[in-house]
C-alpha cells in the first residue's frame, strides 16, 4: 500500500463507502457518522 511506500506503517485508514457523488444529503450525513467513529475508535486504541 502507498502507506508503506511512504513510511507510516502503523496508519490505521478511516474506510469512506462509495460512490459519494449520488449521494443524498441525509446519506452523505450517514457516510459522515460512520467515517466519524472509524476515527475515534482509531484515536482511542491502540494497535
Amino acid at each position: 500500500m502507498q502507506r508503506a511506500a511512504l513510511g507510516m506503517d502503523a496508519l490505521r485508514p478511516v474506510v469512506v463507502t462509495h460512490p459519494l457523488s449520488t449521494l443524498t444529503a441525509e446519506q452523505l450525513d450517514a457516510r459522515a457518522h460512520e467515517a466519524a467513529a472509524q476515527v475515534v475508535a482509531i484515536w482511542t486504541t491502540s494497535r
